[in-house]
């Protein structure tokens, strides 16, 4: 009769495990309440292919970080006009954007409660904006 107990009990574990359910990439751990520094720049192409920062500004922005629609999505909101939807890896700290520098290329990545942001987005006839963004957690998440 124990021996009965015991595997309806771990039967019933297991299956409590199965419906819960579990995010391979860990995105939860970073939603909430983010400081961004993030430094954008207007560059061009002069004759030999080399990059002219044309202007720079600097913003310094509280958004947030929230869950998307998919299991890997996360919506980062990094200044008042701007946000980005990134994919994480499955490494649950790489980010993947459809932005330069390319599809093969991560555009940034966390480090705990750090996030860093590489992209570069098309402005015209050889022209570029680049977005050099910096985060730090300041509340939510898990591990709040």
């Amino acid at each position: 009769m124990k021996k009965l107990t015991t595997t309806i009990t771990a039967a019933t574990v297991a299956i409590l495990l199965l419906f819960t359910g579990c995010d391979k990439y860990h995105r939860d751990r970073y939603t909430g309440t983010w400081d961004f520094v993030t430094e954008i720049n207007s560059c061009s192409f002069d004759g030999s292919g080399n990059f002219i920062v044309e202007k720079r500004e600097i913003v310094y922005y509280t958004g947030a970080i929230t869950l998307g629609d998919l299991e890997n999505e996360l919506i980062i909101q990094y200044t008042e006009s701007n946000k980005i939807i990134a994919g994480i890896g499955s490494d649950g700290k790489t980010l993947w954007t459809n932005y330069d520098p390319g599809p093969s290329t991560p555009s940034g990545g966390f480090d705990k409660n750090i996030i860093q942001l590489f992209l570069r987005y098309p402005g015209g006839d050889y022209e570029q904006i680049v977005y050099d963004i910096y985060g730090t957690k300041k509340k939510g998440g898990k591990n709040e």
